[in-house]
């Protein structure tokens, strides 16, 4: 009874905010929309530590999703490590913070893939210092094989102590997760072992002594965030938390920031959002200028692309602000609007936003900052609830909305990847009348409460059967 509670409970605060939009309008889904997801502590200057790197040579690495979890994983997501006879390496690695005299500890989550146990490779976790593109190896942590198992993550550490008048001191501190020594494969379809990583911590202990410091670590657990980052180099892009808000209409305590200097360049964040439908993408974010470092010569630009493995692609035109155009007490709001005909060559890509400064900074390093990015996207035709594609929104759409109610995305027509009550009431704002067929449109207040019973019943049902 409590769980049917609620879910009818939920169902209802849904539907209470779907008539804010009109049905011409339906949000596009933005993942971390006011950079918030990412929290770090305050900072008096913009600093973003760059996404992991994952690649390799001599095997394989990347990211991927565990289902089911391994024991003591953090989220869904873990980066893999893949070794095999051949040479070279598999390694991660991240740049987070600017070095300082004292110990460095550095704890990360390591597991073995089930069924690809390595054999003679080991884990290391090293660590380097990094200035002006150059590198120099500070110390390397080799774990034997052993160390962890494949039946759930084990913590493993490393130090490395920076004395005083180091020459890595005001450098960058690269974190590198990375196993380079052969490994041979017992099983032709899976060849050589693979190391599982997650929830990666350092903390620094001050030379004179006291409690460790935590450090801030972007993408911890290697999870997917909603904005990746693009730059150059001299340039810097990412969330920054201020010490204070910087403008009075700013959403939460963190903002995105993207930070130009004098070699030029660009800098920005970008996002993907599902597959291209014929209609209009409206682009809005709020934009302003950080009073300690305001834009003159470079320009922010606001853009939709179309991409696809190996292609990328602008669509329209782009929206470019001048720093003229801003102020340093109130985030502006600056929209770009394309509109994709119902013949492009660009529907079924997939839709990316992307905010980016160009050009240079001739004073010196100056900063644009953004928050509250949405999307909206007004359908060509308004049909986007014809879930059975035969050019009307009928009894036919409602039978598979209901058939994918909380099971699928068969019935998505607000674009958010999922079947819900958002989209019966999209249908029910959509439905149209073939020739000859006799009916008439719900009244709001009863479609309302018709999928709030729906919803419920299905989900009571389905929670009875787990």
């Amino acid at each position: 009874m409590h769980r049917q509670f609620g879910v009818l409970a939920a169902a209802t605060i849904v539907l209470a905010g779907l008539f804010v939009h009109p049905a011409s309008a339906i949000p596009v889904v933005v993942k971390d929309s006011s950079f918030e997801d990412l929290v770090r502590a305050p900072m008096a200057d913009p600093f973003a530590p760059r996404n992991w790197e994952i690649f390799s040579q001599g095997g394989q690495a990347g990211r991927a999703t565990l289902d089911p979890p391994l024991p003591g994983q953090t989220g869904t997501d873990i980066a893999f490590l893949d070794k095999d006879l051949d040479g070279g390496f598999a390694v991660a690695f991240l740049d987070v913070t600017v070095i300082e005299e004292g110990t460095y500890n550095l704890t990360v989550d390591l597991a073995h893939q089930p069924g690809r146990e390595p054999t003679s490779a080991p884990f290391k976790i090293n660590f380097e210092e990094v200035g002006f593109g150059a590198f120099q190896l500070l110390g390397s942590n080799p774990f034997p094989v052993g160390t962890a198992n494949d039946e759930g993550f084990t913590d493993v550490s490393a130090s490395v102590n920076i004395p005083a008048g180091s020459s890595a001191i005001g450098h960058y501190l690269r974190l590198v997760l990375v196993t380079d020594d052969p490994e041979p494969g017992t099983d032709p379809l899976n060849p050589g072992g693979r190391y599982l990583l997650d929830n990666v911590r350092l903390t620094r202990t001050p030379a004179g002594g006291g409690a460790p410091q935590d450090i801030f670590v972007g993408e911890s657990s290697f999870q997917r965030n909603g904005w990746f980052r693009t730059w150059t180099d001299g340039n810097t892009a990412g969330q920054y938390r201020p010490p204070a808000p910087v403008f009075s209409n700013q959403q939460g305590d963190q903002l995105g920031f993207a930070t130009m200097s004098d070699q030029g360049g660009h800098a920005g964040v970008f996002q993907d959002h599902g597959t291209i439908q014929a209609g209009t993408y409206t682009l809005t974010a709020g934009i302003g200028a950080d009073p300690t470092a305001v834009p003159t010569d470079s320009y922010l630009v606001l853009k939709f692309e179309a991409v696809d493995p190996g292609f990328k692609e602008l669509i329209d035109d782009q929206t470019i602000i001048a720093p003229t155009e801003l102020n340093t007490t109130t985030l502006t709001d600056k929209s770009n609007v394309v509109v994709i005909e119902e013949d492009s060559p660009l529907i079924g890509r997939q839709l990316r936003s992307v905010i980016v400064a160009e050009g240079g900074e001739f004073g010196g390093p100056r900063t644009y900052l953004f928050d509250n990015v949405r999307i909206d996207f007004a359908p060509l035709g308004g049909l986007t609830a014809d879930f059975n594609d035969d050019t009307f929104v009928d009894g036919a759409d409602l039978a598979i909305w209901k058939g994918a109610v909380g099971v699928n995305a068969l019935a998505d027509a607000d674009l958010d990847n999922d079947s819900d009550g958002a989209d019966f009431l999209a249908w029910q704002q959509q439905l149209t009348l073939p020739p000859g067929q006799v009916g008439a449109v719900p009244e709001p207040a009863a479609g309302a409460m018709a999928v709030v019973l729906a919803i419920a019943a299905l989900a009571a049902r389905r929670a009875d059967r787990v």
